[in-house]
Formats: C-alpha cells, sequence, structure tokens
C-alpha cells in the first residue's frame, strides 16, 4: 500500500476509532517517499545503448574501418573512466547486495553504473563492428561469450542488478544469434550461463532476474532440442529436469519463479504436441528413442517422489510430464490431461482461496479451449455447442464451490 492510500485509509480508521490520530502519524512516518527519478537515468542508458548499436552498423563510407574502430574504442575508454568515477564518488547507503535487502544508491552511482553499462554495450558493439567491417566469418558464438565473460567480470566488480540483467541478456540473445545464424547450439554459452550465471541470480537476484533467469533456461533447452535433436519431444524431458530442480531450490522465490516460468512453457508445449501429433507427415517420420524414455521414467518417478514428501498437492502437474504422444488418438488424451489439470487447480484455488493456483486453473482452461478450437472439436461439433459447454462446466464448478462456501460459513457461525 502506498503512502496517499494509506494516508486516505487511515483517516477512516480514526473516524472508526480503530487507531488514535498519533498512531496514523507514527505509522506514515515508517513510509519514506522513495525517489523515482533514477528511472529516468537508467532509461536513458537504454536508449543510448540502443542508439550506439544502430550507429555502428550505419553507414560511414567516408570515414575508414580503423577509424571507426578508434572512434568506439574511445567512446568505451570515456564511459569506463566516467562511469567508475561517479560510481566511486558518493556511496550509498546500501552498496553491496545482499538477499532480502533492498539497494540504496545515491544519484551520482546511479549516473555512473549508467555510464559503466554503456561502457560495455559499446565493447560489445565494438567487437562486433570489427567483425563486421573485417568481414569474419563466425561459426561459433565467441564474441558473445567474451562480452557475456566481461559482463560477469564487471558486475563482479561493480555488483549491480541493473547491470547483471544486462549481462544476461547479452548471453540469452548469444545464444539466439547462435541458433539463427549457424543453426548450432553453443554449449560453452549455455554452461556459463547456467552455472556461473545461475550462481549470481541465484544468490544475489531479485525476483525480475530470476524471471529472466528461468525464461532463457527454457529457451535455451529449447533451441537444445531444434538444432541438435531430431524430435520434439525431448524438450518435454528437458522441462521436467528444470521442474525437478525447482522443487529441490532451498530459496522459495527462486523455486516459486521457476516452477511458474516451467509450468506455463509446459502448457505451451502441450498446446504444441497436439497440433504436431495430428499432422500425418510428422507421425510417420517421428522416431521412438528408447533413451527418452528410460531417462524421463527416471525423473518422472524421482520427482513424483520427491512431491510427496515436500508438495502433495503439485503432483497433478505430473500429469502434464506423460508422454502421450505415441499413443493412437493422442492428442484427445492431451487434451483431457489439459482440462482435469485445470479444473484441479480451479477447484483448489476456490477451495483454499489460493489467488495464484485460480488464476493457474483459469488460464490453463483457456488454453485448452484454445487447443480444442484449433484441433479437432472446431471440425465436428457444432461451434456455438462447444462454447455452451465449456461455460456449462465453468458454471457447474462454480456453484458447487458456493454451496461448499455457504455450508462452511453456516457451520462456523453455530
Amino acid at each position: 500500500m502506498n503512502k496517499k492510500r494509506l494516508e486516505k485509509e487511515g483517516s477512516k480508521w480514526i473516524k472508526e476509532g480503530i487507531i488514535s490520530e498519533e498512531q496514523l502519524q507514527a505509522i506514515l512516518n515508517r513510509y519514506v517517499k522513495e525517489d523515482k527519478s533514477y528511472l529516468l537515468v537508467v532509461l536513458s542508458a537504454l536508449l543510448v545503448s540502443i542508439s550506439i548499436i544502430v550507429f555502428i552498423f550505419s553507414d560511414w563510407s567516408d570515414i575508414t574501418n580503423v577509424s571507426r574502430i578508434t572512434v568506439m574504442i574511445l567512446m568505451m575508454f570515456i564511459f569506463y573512466v566516467s562511469g567508475f568515477y561517479f560510481e566511486r564518488k558518493n556511496p550509498g547507503k546500501n552498496q553491496t547486495e545482499s538477499p532480502g535487502k533492498k539497494q540504496t544508491y545515491s544519484r551520482s552511482q546511479i549516473i555512473g553504473i549508467s555510464l559503466i553499462v554503456l561502457g560495455y554495450v559499446t565493447f560489445g558493439a565494438t567487437l562486433l563492428l570489427t567483425l563486421y567491417v573485417y568481414d569474419v566469418q563466425l561459426m561459433s558464438a565467441w564474441p558473445f561469450t567474451v562480452w557475456s565473460l566481461v559482463g560477469i567480470m564487471l558486475y563482479i566488480i561493480v555488483p549491480n542488478r541493473f547491470l547483471f540483467t544486462v549481462a544476461l541478456l547479452v548471453t540469452i540473445y548469444g545464444q539466439f544469434h547462435q541458433s539463427l545464424t549457424n543453426a548450432t547450439f553453443d554449449y560453452f554459452i549455455f554452461f556459463l550461463f547456467f552455472f556461473v550465471y545461475f550462481h549470481y541470480a541465484y544468490h544475489r537476484g531479485n525476483s525480475i532476474i530470476r524471471y529472466i533467469f528461468s525464461i532463457g533456461l527454457t529457451l535455451q533447452l529449447l533451441l537444445l532440442t531444434i538444432n541438435e535433436l531430431s524430435n520434439f519431444y525431448w524438450f518435454m524431458l528437458f522441462l521436467l529436469v528444470i521442474y525437478g530442480l525447482s522443487i529441490v531450490l532451498p530459496k522459495d522465490t527462486f523455486r516459486k519463479q521457476m516452477m511458474q516460468v516451467t509450468v506455463l512453457s509446459l502448457l505451451f508445449y502441450k498446446i504444441f504436441e497436439t497440433i504436431t501429433i495430428q499432422e500425418t507427415y510428422t507421425l510417420e517420420n517421428l522416431t521412438l528413442q528408447p533413451s527418452f524414455f528410460i531417462f524421463h521414467t527416471i525423473f518422472f518417478f524421482g520427482i513424483a517422489f520427491l512431491l510427496l514428501l515436500i508438495n502433495r498437492k503439485e503432483l497433478i502437474t505430473l500429469l502434464l510430464f506423460i508422454p502421450l504422444f505415441f499413443l493412437p488418438i493422442a492428442y484427445l488424451f492431451i487434451i483431457i490431461s489439459l482440462f482435469l489439470y485445470s479444473i484441479y487447480w480451479m477447484i483448489y484455488g476456490f477451495q483454499k482461496d489460493d489467488n495464484n493456483k485460480m488464476i493457474l486453473g483459469i488460464f490453463s482452461f483457456l488454453l485448452s479451449v484454445f487447443t480444442v478450437i484449433v484441433q479437432y472439436a472446431w471440425e465436428t461439433i457444432n461451434k456455438s455447442l462447444f462454447f455452451l459447454i465449456a461455460g456449462l462446466i465453468l458454471f457447474g464448478i462454480s456453484v458447487l464451490l458456493e454451496r461448499r462456501r455457504r455450508k462452511e460459513e453456516g457451520d462456523t457461525n453455530r
């Protein structure tokens, strides 16, 4: 609750006699207005970074290649020197990043960090420019590996989350660039991302960094499946491994964020699966690899055992990890599993008053409906009848839950 809203609510509490005016003032004094002007500095740094990248690839026909590179190196040097000067000028109250503590920076520090980020972006842009002007053919993503390593070293020197986020995005993009240009997967970038960046994201990252890391990990495993493996179903095994990792993570916040990203990725994968397995050509060319089923079985039952010990209500998620793609009319079984999963979480969310699970259930139900629309049911049943059935299912669930709620309220009043 922000301070203005708290002040309005507090005046009502005073009239109702809940608190005194002195108590309200004491509460309001605990809320210090935060200076948000630093966001303008950060935004300006991002815009300048984009302009630098666009600038280096613009038409410099009247300037020699050596001059172009020299100008970029000079710019990078100026950004770094001025950045470190301002960053060390007026230290904030809490310079060291630590879990659970909010960072506070002086204005000069914010400017300094922004300039260091600009220097970091300029370094990468200069490296790419050098390769571009001398027409160097890249067979690997080593420039992005170097760029990523420089980013993590800068973060060790200046432990700032804005800098770490930029370096994290560079690492993710490096894998995408390798996939788009060479249709291969760079394992070195992946190991750098998974082991080095994971360490700092886990111990020092905030919720935004952890979401970015989780999304980046999922996307990299998707690129691994596309470029290195011949069958799409390996991606489900990778998601199962990430889901297992999210279960055993000691830190609750990272566990929650990684699990959310994994489940959402799994839901979209199941939609893709229903579309893919309906194509006759795909089924005819689908190779069932025994190694997949061996690894999948080991991880599946291992994670099921962990959930029995740690969090039994999440066992329903394993329903979506059951490989059904090789069965006859597999798309029908997949759609049924999606509906069962969504209905379970809707009922659980209403019963336990858990908004997150309720939203997950509703969202997965809508995805299930969408899947049916674009698949079998859209062509074989009346379209209006399908929507009527879906609406009646939701209405029936709401009626049953409302009856249960009233019954519980009646028992409580007695």
